[in-house]
């Protein structure tokens, strides 16, 4: 059964769940629109132990209100034969966002999922942000697990609309991902292994949301 986290982006939740939001870049008083046509979306590139190159994609939704993120091999385990290295994996990605002209968007919500096995004592961390190239820094968004633990997760983060980041009208602007994961043995057994995962195999996958304006 996956559990669901509902959060704001602009403050910090229960469940050890904390946010932190950033100033907004001011838009030009453009309206809300549906997604236009035109709409395109691919992965300019990702780095990072987490994502080696070809084990993510980025698929946009039909109606271009929605894309996701699916990423494979992106695990952080500890215990068992587990390496040191293994306890911390990280993915970059910049993604171009290609939108019709006279058109912006924001990001107004992202939906994480994640999978945690942990043995009683261990820990799992993960955190996630995103970024306007050239605009504020990323909103951070920290999810903390404890042990015992084997279950889904989903993490919901709202922006609200007066703190969206639009892209500036008519400038070509990347928008940069960033996604951590962490395992801790704590005082958990160190033969039995824990782990945090966002593998699109065990349905994980991450689901961004778009606000779409008209440009004036």
């Amino acid at each position: 059964m996956r559990k669901g986290i509902a959060i704001s982006a602009s403050g910090a939740a229960a469940l050890a769940v904390l946010a932190t939001a950033f100033p907004a870049v001011a838009a030009s008083a453009p309206r809300p629109v549906p997604g236009p046509g035109g709409v395109t979306i691919e992965i300019a590139n990702m780095s990072g132990s987490g994502c080696r190159p070809g084990t993510a994609e980025a698929v946009l939704s039909a109606d271009r209100e929605t894309f996701t993120i699916a990423y494979s091999g992106f695990t952080a385990r500890v215990g068992g034969a587990s390496a040191p290295t293994d306890a911390r994996k990280v993915c970059q990605i910049s993604l171009k966002v290609n939108v019709p002209p006279r058109f912006t968007y924001a990001i107004s919500e992202v939906q994480y999922r994640l999978g945690a096995d942990l043995q009683p004592g261990a820990k799992a961390a993960q955190r996630s942000g995103h970024h306007l190239q050239g605009g504020p820094p990323a909103t951070i968004t920290t999810v903390n697990l404890a042990g015992p633990q084997n279950d889904d997760f989903q993490v919901v983060v709202r922006t609200p609309v007066e703190r969206l980041v639009w892209k500036p009208c008519d400038l070509e602007r990347d928008l940069g991902v960033n996604t951590e994961l962490r395992a801790d043995l704590g005082t958990s057994d160190p033969s039995k292994v824990s782990s945090i995962s966002m593998n699109a195999d065990g349905g994980n996958r991450t689901r961004y949301h778009f606000a779409w304006k008209q440009c004036a």
